[in-house]
């Protein structure tokens, strides 16, 4: 067929050149699956971007189109019976690629990262946040796929000729370099191929597939080169960990308040700081909680610093005060690294340690990172008796019921981490038979499994108070409750609307802010609200400062917050921080500076000392974990100030 059939000649040679006609035309229609497949696959980046809020950047339309055409060019080595089958297999991993981004970018606000991979095993414990996360409109990822195995089909049955192959691989090669050579020229000048902080808009400067490709060729040299880190790079982590001591030292009248005591800290999976106070049907949602917001000291503006490893990031920010990764889940990626956690000073100055969740000790690599963190004794599932399961795990009252026995074991003083997990987002299949509030029409609402969920743990933590009251311990229990991340109410259409939210800059930022409430016996000086803004990673220096240890020869990123904590920034992301007088936020292009008295924007230069300030703690923090710098530091800043 095609190029194969032999051409009749007549006497004035009609037959011989249309036949050459049509022997020429189909062995360029032959490539008519490298047609489809490039500008297909640039559409669809275009719509990757769309949804994280970008476009492609100026100038970067060559970059995109040389990133693509590198993932194709290879195809040509590909005899013609092969190749176009090739292109629709090609197209549909990509395309599948390009999917998961989208639905990856709703929920984390961020392209993923190769560094994920060490938890790509976990994906099946998220399946239902997956797929509510997906929308009729990704069918379109896949619409053109059917279409383009039929042309292959026929395709595969054309002649090709090698010479025609190695002139179309020439011509992909001539698209390719200037698009190249943009690149590196722009890189050279900006830094952007840097990939540590923005991985959006390095994508809308190099298109998704050129983003995937230098992600991957970042992590492939690090591994093959490992991380070298200069005498300037050490010097700087040493010089800004020096210049923040008076933040986190232990000083003022709260030092050592709960010298003695023990230390109970409890996570609460996806508690989101809009519950506190929240009634609805005149029901309140987290009564105990409200009680205690209202009577102990309560960070109101506590903000949601976990990034893309959402939980076990928390725990890194909130019990190693380190900023997690820009790049993908540090227990993975780091789970070597010499951390100096709360529970190991702690257990320095005689402190039994343990951490509890009811849940896989594989799931966030746990085995290895909580003993990591100083905890000595660790509790997973097979800890506990067998009781009714929400979601993931054991539900949050057996939970805490059941951590009672293993608290009263402890030789005191004890330092305790527990982690709840009784329901996680999409928040469906809440059990009858545990739900305490009568929502109304709300009991409708994708909302509703959330509100149960919280008020769940509300009735746990109640039950946790009155054991301690109980066993008199009451009194020499320092308590330390907070969420571990936002909930994605606010991220969630239907769920913000449902409570009437608002899901505009910079309103919705605010309401993803995650509770702490820290409660210390015995004194009125950690009590009433404290309204300026804060993160988890400032709750090590601030709980070692009460309980009497001063945090400052101690390479922690945090801030004691009831000492001289000054006024920022606070790291939030990648792409935003806040201060006493303003919010930042870079997601979308241009930046855009707020005034947080009055949420009006205000120019850019306001925001300038501080977006030095964050962006030099984004590189400490990053720094830190790359090198594995944690331990060695310590070793280095205890004792007197440099």
């Amino acid at each position: 067929m095609g190029g194969s059939e032999k051409c009749e000649l007549d006497h004035k040679g009609w037959n011989v050149n249309n036949c050459r006609v049509r022997q020429i035309a189909l062995r360029l229609i032959a490539f008519a699956d490298l047609l489809w497949l490039v500008p297909s696959l640039i559409l669809k980046q275009g719509w990757v971007l769309e949804t994280g809020g970008r476009h492609l950047a100026p100038g970067s339309n060559w970059i995109t189109l040389s990133a693509t055409v590198l993932i194709v060019c290879p195809l040509l080595i590909l005899p013609q019976r092969v190749r176009p089958c090739a292109s629709v297999l090609l197209g549909a991993v990509v395309s599948f690629v390009l999917f998961s981004d989208v639905i990856y970018l709703r929920f984390f606000e961020d392209l993923p990262s190769f560094a994920l991979m060490g938890a790509a095993g976990q994906t099946g414990q998220i399946a239902d946040s997956i797929v509510s996360l997906v929308e009729t409109s990704d069918l379109r990822f896949f619409a053109d796929l059917l279409p383009a195995a039929l042309l292959a089909w026929w395709l595969g049955r054309l002649e090709g000729q090698r010479f025609l192959r190695l002139a179309v691989l020439a011509l992909g090669l001539l698209l390719f370099l200037p698009g190249a050579w943009i690149w590196t020229t722009s890189t050279s000048k900006t830094g952007t191929g840097r990939l540590q902080f923005s991985h959006l808009k390095v994508a809308s400067t190099a298109g998704v597939i050129g983003y995937h490709l230098l992600d991957g060729w970042s992590r492939a040299r690090e591994s093959m080169a490992g991380f070298s880190l200069t005498d300037s790079e050490w010097q700087q982590v040493v010089d800004h960990l020096e210049g923040r001591r008076s933040l986190r030292a232990g000083n003022g009248d709260t030092f050592g308040v709960a010298g003695g005591f023990n230390l109970l800290m409890i996570q609460v999976e996806s508690l989101q700081g809009l519950v506190i106070g929240l009634e609805v049907e005149g029901q309140e949602i987290t009564p105990t909680l409200n009680r205690l917001a209202r009577e102990e000291g309560y960070l109101s503006l506590c903000v949601d610093q976990a990034s893309l490893a959402r939980t076990s990031d928390a725990e890194l920010l909130s019990q190693a005060s380190l900023l997690p990764s820009p790049h993908g889940a540090a227990v993975f990626r780091h789970a070597g690294n010499h951390l100096v956690g709360l529970a190991d000073v702690l257990s320095e100055h005689g402190y039994a340690t343990l951490s509890a969740v009811a849940f896989r000790s594989s799931f966030w690599n746990r085995r290895y990172s909580h003993p990591a963190l100083g905890f000595r004794t660790n509790l997973f599932d097979h800890d506990f008796e067998p009781g009714q399961k929400i979601g993931w795990g054991l539900n949050d009252v057996d939970f805490l019921r059941q951590m009672t026995g293993h608290l009263s074991r402890l030789e005191q003083p004890w330092c305790a981490f527990l982690i709840t997990l009784s329901l996680h987002h999409p928040y469906e299949g809440f059990p009858d038979n545990l739900r305490i509030l009568d929502l109304g029409e709300m009991e409708a609402s994708p909302v509703s499994g959330y509100l149960h969920a919280m008020r769940l743990a509300d009735k746990a933590i109640a039950e946790m108070l009155a054991w301690l009251e109980k066993e008199g311990l009451a009194d020499t229990t320092l308590l330390a409750i907070w969420g571990d991340h936002d909930g994605s109410i606010v991220r969630t259409r239907k769920m913000a609307e449902s409570l009437g939210l608002p899901r505009k800059v910079p309103a919705r930022l605010l309401e993803d802010r995650v509770p702490v409430i820290v409660r210390v016996p015995g004194t009125d000086l950690v009590r009433g609200e404290v309204s300026a803004p804060s993160g988890l990673v400032d709750l090590p220096p601030t709980l070692a400062a009460l309980l009497g240890f001063d945090p400052a020869p101690i390479p922690w990123l945090g801030r004691n917050l009831f000492g001289t904590p000054g006024n920022g920034p606070v790291v939030w992301g990648k792409s935003r921080w806040i201060d006493t007088t303003h919010l930042y936020y870079a997601r979308n292009d241009p930046p855009r500076c707020f005034d947080i008295r009055t949420m009006n924007r205000v120019p850019i230069e306001a925001c300038a000392q501080g977006i030095e300030a964050a962006y030099r703690q984004r590189e400490v923090a990053t720094l830190i974990l790359e090198a594995d710098l944690q331990q060695r530091l310590r070793e280095a800043m205890d004792g007197e100030p440099n």
